[in-house]
């Protein structure tokens, strides 16, 4: 295995969700430029190739990031199991030495999840700047059928540019074009609100912001990475127990486990089998 510089998995991590938080700052950015009075279908184009620039270097970033932090969160875990195998007098196995093959293989199969998981995210943003761009577009139609007085007709509009359409209709025609200009400002606060945090990542029907979902999934990996290595370290020293870590106040489910020690196996009598593989249980 590759010695990589020995940097804290809280930095890896930070580094990943700066990233992101950039990402959002700019789709934040690019999306807000366009405002319902101004709309058009050529500056709602450009606005969305700005967004899936931005995702291009998101997934860039990604396949910079991913290897490294995930070998060193490997490489580290299986640094400490060896040392503590070592403490309590288990022997490497003969065959020990001709597994660095194994281990490049089990990091590079970690290594794809992870940047899978990232890019997967990716592609949900391009979804919601689209869905958000689509609301601009009917939120510009509405404003345009106010400002002729024709604001019931405007019966594809969504729900809530309906009620507030229908909240500022002027009195006479003379009073349309003001009455245009405030729900243009009503709409505009609307939707600056709508995507002020940034929750442009939907995985399995729930929203997150990118800077959120960018350290949960680094978090979770490369806690999986260490869990990994722990196994695999253990088989080189035939060693079929693990110990769970404890650590202060923990959740439900990690109370349940913490300090225990299992099978990694399932074969070692009057011990039970490692659940779901090892920890970490919860995102």
């Amino acid at each position: 295995m590759k010695k990589l510089p020995l940097i804290p998995m809280k930095t890896r991590i930070a580094e990943i969700r700066s990233v992101y938080a950039s990402a959002a700052r700019r789709v934040i950015a690019a999306l807000s430029s366009l405002e319902p009075e101004s709309y058009t279908a050529v500056k709602s184009g450009a606005v969305l190739s700005q967004v899936k620039e931005i995702i291009g270097e998101l997934d860039a970033a990604v396949q910079a990031w991913a290897p490294g932090a995930i070998r060193a969160a490997y490489e580290e875990s299986a640094g400490v199991a060896r040392t503590r195998l070592g403490m309590i007098g288990a022997k490497a196995l003969p065959t020990a030495k001709y597994n660095l093959v194994r281990h490049d293989r089990k990091i590079a199969a970690l290594t794809k999840t992870v940047m899978t998981d990232y890019w997967k995210a990716n592609r949900t943003i391009e979804k919601t700047a689209r869905k958000y761009l689509a609301v601009v577009g009917q939120a510009a139609a509405g404003v345009a059928k106010l400002a002729q007085v024709q604001m019931f007709e405007a019966e594809d509009a969504l729900p809530w540019i309906k009620r507030l359409l229908k909240k500022a209709r002027p009195a006479d025609v003379s009073m349309a074009t003001a009455a245009s200009g405030t729900v243009s400002r009503q709409i505009r606060d609307y939707l600056a609100k709508k995507i002020g945090g940034g929750d442009f990542i939907n995985i399995r029907g729930r929203n997150y912001s990118l800077k959120a979902y960018s350290e949960l999934v680094a978090r979770t990996r490369m806690r999986e990475s260490q869990t990994e290595a722990v196994v695999e370290m253990a088989k080189e020293y035939d060693n079929d127990l693990a110990q769970i870590t404890t650590h202060d106040n923990p959740c439900d489910l990690c109370a349940e486990y913490q300090g225990e020690v299992y099978s990694i196996s399932g074969d070692t009598p009057g011990y039970e089998v490692l659940p779901d593989g090892g920890p970490p249980w919860h995102p």
